[in-house]
C-alpha cells in the first residue's frame, strides 16, 4: 500500500470516534468517567442510575459540580460523538446507557498501555502455535493427511502420559499460569468488544434496510419477496453468519460442559489464590458473562429482523414514506416562502397550549395545627337539587351529537328542503 494511500486511509479514521476521544483535551477526564461508570462493573445502565452517578463521578474526576440537566446535555454530547449508545430495549420502560463499540476500544487501548508485559509470553506463543496447527490440520481435506496428523497427535498424547507417569513432565510455574490468566482476560476483552460491533452492525443494517425501503418506489409484493423469499436483510449478512456461528458453538452443551469443568479445576490451583479478588471473580463468572453477552446480542439480531419482517408485512413503511414526502414538501415550500418573506417578518400568529412546570421543592407539606379550627362543624340541611336545572347544565357545556345529528337529518328531509 502506498504512502498515500495511508495517509487518506489515516485522515478517514482520525473522523472515527474512537481517534477523536483519545485525541480530545477532554479525553483523559471522559475516558476515565466512563470507564468507572460502564467498563469496570456494569456495561448498563438505566437513564436515572448514569446521570445520578455522572454527576457523582464528574465532581470526584473534574473536582467541578454539574446540575442534572447540565449531565444529560454531556451524556448527549458523548451519544452524538459516538462514545455512547442511548436506547429504550422492548419491554423496559427507561432508557438505558452502555458504551459504544468505540468507546470500550479507546479503554481497552489505554488500559494496554498501563498493563506492565516485559515481552511476548509462553502463553502467547503457544496460542499462536496451536492457532497454526488447528488451521494447519482442519483445511487438510485428504483423508491420509488428517489420519496422519491424528495419529501424530495420538502418538504426542501417548508420549506425555508416559512421561508424566516418570514424573519427567511438571506442571507450568505459577508465573506462566498467571500470565495465562492475563491473556485470558484480554481475549475476553476482545470478544466483549466484538459482541458490541457486531450489535452495532446489525442496528446499521436495520437502519439502511429501512432507509431503502422508504426511499423505494417498489410496491409492497416486491418489498415482501426480497425479505421473505429466503433472504433475512439481517442474519444473512457476514456480521449476522459469523455471529450465528459463534453463538451455535458457545450454546453446544458439550463446550459448555467443558468449560465449566475447566473453569472449576482452576479454582483449585495454587495459583488462583494469587490473583486478585476482582480477578478471581472475573474468572468465575466468564462463562455466564459469555453467555449473557452473546444471548443479548442474539436476541437484539431476532428482534432487529422480526420488527423489520413486521414493518414491512403491516404497512408501515407505506406511513413512514408518506410522512417522509410530507416532511420533504413542507421544507421546499418553507424554502420557496424564505426567498419572499424576511425572518423578522410575522405573516401568521399560531396560539400554543403551553404548560408551566415547577419544582417539587416550592411545596411544603402541610401541618394541620396550622388549619385546626376551634369551632365545631354544624350539621347543614341538604339542598335541593332539580334535575332539569341540571340537565339543562349540561345541555349548555356539551353538545349532544346524536341529537343534533337527528336535527340536521330532520332539517334535510323536511319538505321544501334545499
Amino acid at each position: 500500500m502506498s504512502i498515500r494511500t495511508l495517509i487518506e486511509n489515516y485522515r478517514e479514521l482520525r473522523q472515527s470516534p474512537i481517534w477523536r476521544l483519545l485525541a480530545a483535551d477532554t479525553g483523559p477526564q471522559s475516558i476515565a468517567i466512563l470507564q468507572t461508570l460502564l467498563f469496570d462493573n456494569e456495561r448498563e445502565l438505566p437513564a436515572s442510575v448514569f446521570l445520578e452517578r455522572l454527576i457523582h463521578a464528574y465532581a470526584e474526576g473534574a473536582q467541578e459540580t454539574i446540575s442534572r440537566d447540565e449531565a444529560r446535555a454531556l451524556a448527549s454530547r458523548w451519544v452524538k460523538e459516538g462514545y455512547l449508545v442511548c436506547r429504550l430495549a422492548e419491554g423496559r420502560s427507561e432508557e438505558t446507557y452502555e458504551l459504544t463499540s468505540a468507546g470500550q476500544e479507546a479503554i481497552r487501548t489505554l488500559s494496554r498501555f498501563q498493563t506492565k508485559r516485559t515481552g511476548p509470553t509462553e502463553s502467547r506463543l503457544e496460542m499462536v502455535t496451536h492457532a497454526i496447527e488447528r488451521l494447519a490440520a482442519d483445511s487438510d481435506r485428504s483423508k491420509a493427511g488428517r489420519i496422519a496428523q491424528l495419529k501424530a497427535e495420538k502418538e504426542r498424547i501417548d508420549e506425555e502420559i508416559a512421561a508424566i507417569e516418570a514424573g519427567r513432565s511438571p506442571s507450568i510455574s505459577e508465573q506462566a499460569a498467571l500470565d495465562r490468566v492475563s491473556e485470558i482476560f484480554d481475549l475476553v476483552s476482545e470478544l466483549e468488544a466484538d459482541f458490541r460491533r457486531v450489535r452495532e452492525e446489525f442496528e446499521r443494517l436495520n437502519r439502511d434496510l429501512r432507509e431503502r425501503i422508504l426511499k423505494s418506489s417498489a410496491s409492497r409484493g416486491s418489498i415482501l419477496d426480497r425479505f421473505f423469499a429466503g433472504v433475512d436483510g439481517i442474519s444473512e449478512s457476514d456480521a449476522g453468519r459469523a455471529f450465528t456461528a459463534f453463538y451455535r458453538l458457545l450454546m453446544d452443551n458439550r463446550a459448555n460442559a467443558e468449560l465449566e469443568s475447566a473453569l472449576t479445576r482452576i479454582a483449585t490451583r495454587g495459583f488462583y489464590r494469587k490473583l486478585t479478588r476482582e480477578e478471581r471473580r472475573r474468572l468465575s463468572t466468564l462463562q455466564r458473562m459469555l453467555l449473557d453477552r452473546a444471548g443479548h446480542t442474539h436476541a437484539v439480531m431476532t428482534q432487529l429482523a422480526k420488527s423489520l419482517r413486521d414493518f414491512v408485512s403491516s404497512r408501515d413503511y407505506v406511513e413512514e414514506r408518506r410522512l417522509t414526502t410530507l416532511i420533504r414538501d413542507a421544507r421546499r415550500t418553507a424554502l420557496d416562502l424564505s426567498k419572499t418573506v424576511g425572518i423578522k417578518e410575522g405573516f401568521m400568529e399560531v396560539t400554543l397550549s403551553s404548560a408551566v412546570i415547577r419544582s417539587i421543592d416550592q411545596y411544603s407539606l402541610d401541618d394541620p395545627e396550622e388549619t385546626r379550627m376551634d369551632s365545631e362543624i354544624a350539621f347543614g340541611a341538604a339542598p335541593e337539587v332539580d334535575a332539569f336545572a341540571i340537565f339543562e347544565r349540561i345541555l349548555a357545556s356539551e353538545i349532544d351529537y346524536p341529537q343534533l345529528m337527528r336535527a340536521v337529518e330532520a332539517v334535510l328531509t323536511a319538505p321544501g328542503a334545499p
